[in-house]
């Protein structure tokens, strides 16, 4: 950060709390803003370039979408999606995950200012799609079924895994432990995707769920211990059915 800030003026935009130790001369922190003031806060500041510097390989990275719908041109470390989506010159900067490959990247861009005038030009010209647009390509690409609007999301989940939300089946050789692990499994998906419950009832349900699979799990275990059924595989064998003692092979 220090040889970062002798080259130009950084700004951390939303980079929480743990970001107060980085500010220093020719560094802000801004811990927080408010979504929907974004083109205006990045208006305000003026940038010149977005670094994207995560060492974990992003899957989407909706933070470049934002930077290019503003016409900012990203520099970003080359691996993941930012590696796919960013042509290198054109719509973007990619540099190696180094802390000497980003100081190169800046020295170039501040020696050739240039480089982001073209950059700008070409971002301009990007098609940008909506989010009801992402959702439909999403929906086309799984063929997930469309839900109504102003249903939750998660009331699809529970179409994606039906050997949970289809409920619990018993088997003959089941015990009753393994078939209630399956139920609140079950039940617990159900009240997590239920468009009916509002969200602070679906806390009231997982709470209540919760508290009775624990009292009916602790009575089991009560039960089976008066039984000898925690005593180990043959002690319980032994204690319900009388087996001779003797070494287990």
């Amino acid at each position: 950060m220090p040889k970062l800030a002798r080259q130009c003026d950084v700004v951390l935009l939303g980079c929480g709390e743990s970001g107060r130790p980085l500010q220093r001369p020719g560094v802000t922190v801004i811990p927080a803003y408010d979504r929907r003031r974004l083109p205006e806060l990045l208006a305000g500041l003026q940038a010149d370039f977005g670094l994207l510097l995560s060492l974990v390989p992003e899957t989407f990275s909706y933070t470049l979408s934002e930077l290019w719908a503003c016409c900012v041109p990203p520099v970003a470390v080359n691996r993941g999606s930012l590696a796919d989506r960013i042509e290198d010159g054109t719509t973007g900067f990619l540099i190696p995950p180094t802390v000497q490959g980003l100081l190169d990247q800046v020295d170039a861009i501040v020696a050739h200012p240039e480089l982001l005038t073209q950059v700008r030009r070409n971002l301009a010209q990007l098609a940008h799609r909506s989010l009801q647009s992402m959702v439909a390509e999403h929906q086309e690409l799984l063929r997930v079924a469309p839900f109504p609007v102003g249903r939750c999301i998660r009331g699809s989940i529970a179409e994606r895994l039906p050997t949970v939300a289809a409920g619990p089946h018993a088997r003959a050789d089941q015990t009753f432990e393994e078939l209630l692990d399956q139920f609140y499994a079950a039940v617990r998906v159900k009240a997590a995707c239920s468009p009916r419950l509002r969200p602070w009832q679906r806390g009231i349900a997982r709470f209540v769920l919760a508290g009775g699979y624990k009292l009916v799990k602790l009575g089991c275990r009560l039960a089976h211990r008066g039984n000898g059924a925690y005593l180990g595989p043959r002690e319980g064998l032994r204690k319900r059915h009388c087996l001779p003692d003797r070494p287990d092979n």
